[in-house]
């Protein structure tokens, strides 16, 4: 996570950022190279839930988190205007 927080910038602009959209990937990757620890624990325990059979539960729990993204990205991004930083 360290490497990946300290060269962010060069890793966006060897993927072709340039200017405004390397400012703004350079933001996003930050926050969600933080944000990567949990996210993977919660793609691992969904993992789990399916390999236990309860298939509808992990359908349940996933399409709950698609729900509470799409709530929080309108309050982030369309409230609080964060832009980028919100979505994220």
């Amino acid at each position: 996570m360290l490497i990946a927080f300290t060269f962010a910038k060069p890793l966006i602009a060897m993927m072709g950022g340039t200017g405004e959209a390397l400012a703004y990937g350079v933001s996003y990757f930050r926050i969600c190279t933080v944000g990567a620890f949990f996210w993977i624990y919660g793609l691992a325990g969904n993992m789990i839930i399916r390999a236990e059979g309860r298939m509808k539960t992990a359908a349940w729990m996933m399409g709950t988190g698609l729900v509470v993204n799409a709530i929080l990205n309108y309050i982030f991004m369309g409230i609080f205007d964060m832009g980028v930083e919100g979505a994220a």
